[in-house]
């Protein structure tokens, strides 16, 4: 039986149930376009200016042929950029988390970065186009805090650096539908 987080509201003499959002943390090494290798943690895709896009911004927007999709970082596993920014599109190959191989464009505004935490724990941000290369430190499979509900894409994790909980592991992920 699955475990879920409530939190009890008490509004007015009512009480409400509500459920605890998980939160994600990814991790990846990035290489950037000078060749340096960056470790982050809590890894996502956002422009400063805007708001957070994706799921939390753990998603890459992207366009193949006259479609455009949302795909979330769970189902990635690499990420290499192919070509140069042309009309707000960089090409990528993506080889996901299955083993499968697709070639998409990334629509990208000029504040599009990744941001997260290095492994010393400062801020990192880096503008997404000059990001050659972003290898994701999982295989779609996940462990879960069940005190807290977050989700670590890591699973050699025994346990929550927030609140010292074991992490229980939750299996693997689906496959993404094919294109």
């Amino acid at each position: 039986m699955k475990k879920v987080g409530f939190l009890m509201l008490l509004i007015g003499g009512l009480a409400f149930a509500v459920e605890s959002m998980s939160k994600e943390i990814y991790y990846a090494e990035i290489f950037d376009s000078q060749g340096n290798i960056h470790k982050v943690s809590d890894i996502i895709v956002r422009d400063p200016y805007n708001k957070t896009r994706g799921r939390e911004g753990h998603s890459l927007y992207t366009k193949r042929g006259d479609s455009n999709q949302s795909i979330p970082f769970n189902k990635i596993k690499e990420i290499n950029l192919v070509g140069e920014l042309k009309d707000n599109y960089v090409p990528v190959i993506i080889r996901f988390t299955s083993g499968e191989e697709e070639k998409f464009l990334i629509y990208l505004r000029v504040s599009d970065k990744y941001y997260g935490k290095t492994t010393w724990g400062d801020s990192f941000s880096i503008e997404i186009e000059k990001a050659k290369k972003v290898i994701f430190k999982h295989d779609g499979r996940f462990k879960k805090c069940p005190l807290c509900n977050t989700l670590f894409y890591n699973t050699e994790m025994t346990e929550c650096p927030f609140d010292g909980e074991s992490l229980i592991y939750e299996g693997k992920l689906l496959k993404p539908a094919r294109h």
